[in-house]
C-alpha cells in the first residue's frame, strides 16, 4: 500500500535496482521514458536504461548522489535531476538495493538556457554598439583637434576665433558625454547579471576604495560604522561610485556623503538638495537625471547592481536632510550598531 500510494502517484519516473544491478521495480511514469520496460523487468539496468546507467553510480557513494541528464519523455526531450539513494532495512543495515528518482527540471533548465542566451546576445549587441560608436567618437575627436589647430590661421577677428573655439568645446563636451553613456550602458549589459561568486567585504573598506575611484572634488565622505557581508566586490564598488557621483553632481561642491549600516543592510546618504517630490518615483529609471551633464543611468546602474545580488534598494522618502538610499536584504550583522530606526540625518 505504501508503494502504491507514494511511488505510483509520483509524476516523476522512479526505478528500483537490486544488488545484482537489475531493474526490479518501477512506476507508471517510468514507462513514458522506457515504453518497453514492463515486458523486460527484471532485467539488467545497463540494458534496459543504457543512457541512465552510464550517468549514475550504483551503489551510490555515501548517502546518495545526484546527476543531471537529458532523456526523451513521450517523444520530447526533457531534462532530469537524477537522485540515487540506497535502500536500507534499518539505519544500520544496507540491502545493496537502490532507488533512482528522476525529477523533471525541464522548465527551469530551459529558462536558465534562454537567460544565458539572452545575456550572451545582449553582451554581443552592447559590444558592437560600443565598438561602432567609439570609432565614430574617435573620428570626431580627431577632426575637432585638427580644426582647433587651424583656427589661429584663419583670417578672422579675435571674437569670431573665440566663438569658434567655444563651439568646438561644446562638441567635445557632447562627445565626452556620449562616451560616459556608452560606459554606463556596457556596465548594465555586462555586469547586471546575477552574482554567482561573492567574497566577504567590509563596508568601510569598500566605500573608501570606491571614493578613490571617483572625482569627488571637495566632497567629504564619512563612514558611520562598519559591517561585514558577502558581495561581488567589483559590483559593490560600482554601487558606491555611482552613489557618490550622484551626490556630487546634484549637490554642492562640498557635499557631505555618509555611509553606514542598517538592520538588514547599509545606506548611503548626502546633505544635498534631495529629490524633488514629483520625481521620487523616477530616480531609478533609465534616463532620469536633473543634471545637464548626467547620463541618467547612474542610479539605474545602482539598482541593477543591487538586484543582481538579490538586494533591494529604495529612496528613503522620509529623509529630511538630503538624499538617502537604503539597501536591504544584505545579511550579516553590523560590527557597530550605530544606526537606529528613526535617525533622520545620520546623527
Amino acid at each position: 500500500m505504501a508503494r502504491n500510494t507514494v511511488i505510483e502517484n509520483l509524476r516523476d519516473p522512479v526505478l528500483v535496482v537490486d544488488d545484482r544491478q537489475r531493474v526490479v521495480d518501477f512506476n507508471e511514469a517510468t514507462t513514458h521514458v522506457w515504453p518497453g520496460i514492463a515486458s523486460e523487468v527484471p532485467a539488467a539496468f545497463q540494458r534496459v536504461c543504457p543512457t541512465l546507467s552510464g550517468a549514475v553510480v550504483i551503489p551510490p557513494d555515501g548517502e546518495g548522489t545526484t546527476q543531471q541528464l537529458s532523456l526523451t519523455y513521450d517523444g520530447q526531450d526533457r531534462y532530469y535531476s537524477v537522485t540515487v539513494s540506497a535502500v536500507s532495512k534499518s539505519s544500520d543495515e544496507r540491502t545493496g538495493w537502490c532507488s533512482v528518482l528522476l525529477r523533471d527540471i525541464t522548465e527551469p533548465e530551459r529558462s536558465r538556457w534562454q537567460l544565458e542566451k539572452q545575456n550572451k546576445r545582449l553582451d554581443q549587441v552592447a559590444s558592437t554598439i560600443s565598438h561602432d560608436l567609439r570609432n565614430r567618437i574617435n573620428v570626431t575627436t580627431g577632426r575637432l583637434e585638427l580644426v582647433e589647430a587651424r583656427i589661429d590661421d584663419l583670417d578672422v577677428d579675435a571674437a569670431v576665433r573665440e566663438q569658434l573655439k567655444d563651439e568646438i568645446g561644446s562638441v567635445e563636451s557632447a562627445t565626452d558625454r556620449m562616451q560616459d553613456i556608452i560606459d554606463d550602458i556596457l556596465t548594465i549589459a555586462r555586469e547586471g547579471k546575477t552574482v554567482e561568486t561573492t567574497e566577504t567585504v567590509s563596508l568601510k573598506t569598500a566605500t573608501r576604495d570606491a571614493q578613490a575611484n571617483v572625482d569627488t572634488s571637495d566632497a567629504t565622505l564619512t563612514v558611520a560604522d562598519d559591517r561585514q557581508f558577502r558581495a561581488d566586490r567589483s559590483k559593490l564598488l560600482t554601487i558606491f561610485e555611482n552613489c557618490f557621483r550622484n551626490a556630487v553632481e546634484h549637490g554642492s561642491v562640498d557635499v557631505t556623503v555618509e555611509a553606514g549600516s542598517t538592520p538588514d543592510g547599509f545606506y548611503v546618504a548626502d546633505d544635498g538638495p534631495g529629490v524633488p517630490r514629483e520625481h521620487v518615483d523616477d530616480v531609478f529609471e533609465h534616463g532620469y537625471t536633473t543634471s545637464g551633464d548626467g547620463t541618467g543611468l547612474g542610479l539605474s546602474i545602482v539598482r541593477t547592481m543591487a538586484e543582481s545580488h538579490g538586494w533591494t534598494v529604495e529612496l528613503d522618502r522620509e529623509y529630511e536632510c538630503g538624499t538617502r538610499f537604503a539597501f536591504g536584504n544584505v545579511g550579516t550583522a553590523a560590527t557597530d550598531g550605530r544606526w537606529q530606526t528613526g535617525d533622520r540625518c545620520g546623527s
